[in-house]
């Protein structure tokens, strides 16, 4: 499979979700690795990563996505959404906190939005906090930053950069960095 841009991944993504949906509510069974070989014209094998990863995502957490959803959509049910809409919602949201790799949060919501047909661009607004400097936080970093390692790997990179790794429930080992409580 040649290479394919963020994009377009999403594109696919949001494509293959809208298919699973309408098979689901048909009661037809999902074959998840011929649907994904049909969608890129090649073997599962040579499939994006990315692009599996995020679908896989869709599929493993698509009961947690919806219950978030629904707990902002004011006494309506995520089934009244049309399915275009949830697949939307399924990758974006799916993409956007689930996928194991360091993405651009913007750049996640742009697409969605830009899937959804509609022109507008979305800013990420980067904030400051005052924190005590005494925070026991700091002696102890414990928030999970960017992507997932190999144990070798992670312990390269920290030694190299100055960080502290540390496994990250069963998944991989990432970079943690302090999250002290704002006192402002």
């Amino acid at each position: 499979m040649p290479e394919i841009g963020r994009f377009k991944i999403q594109e696919l993504c949001v494509q293959l979700m809208y298919s699973f949906l309408i098979k689901e509510e048909a009661g037809i069974e999902i074959d998840f690795i011929n649907a994904l070989e049909e969608a890129c014209d090649a073997k599962y094998e040579d499939c994006d990563i990315y692009l599996k990863e995020v679908l896989i995502n869709c599929l493993k957490h698509q009961d947690k996505i919806t219950n978030y959803v629904e707990s902002y959509l004011n006494k309506w049910k995520f089934s009244r959404l049309n399915q275009v809409v949830q697949a939307i919602f399924i990758v974006t949201i799916a993409e956007f906190y689930l996928v194991e790799e360091k993405i651009d949060k913007a750049v996640a919501i742009n697409n969605a939005v830009v899937v959804r047909g509609k022109n507008t661009k979305v800013a990420t607004v980067v904030t400051q906090v005052v924190v005590n400097r005494t925070d026991p936080a700091f002696k102890n970093p414990t928030k999970p930053i960017g992507q997932f390692y190999s144990e070798k790997e992670a312990k390269k990179l920290a030694k190299e950069k100055h960080w502290v790794v540390k496994e990250d429930a069963g998944r991989g080992w990432r970079r943690v960095v302090p999250s002290p409580k704002p006192v402002d």
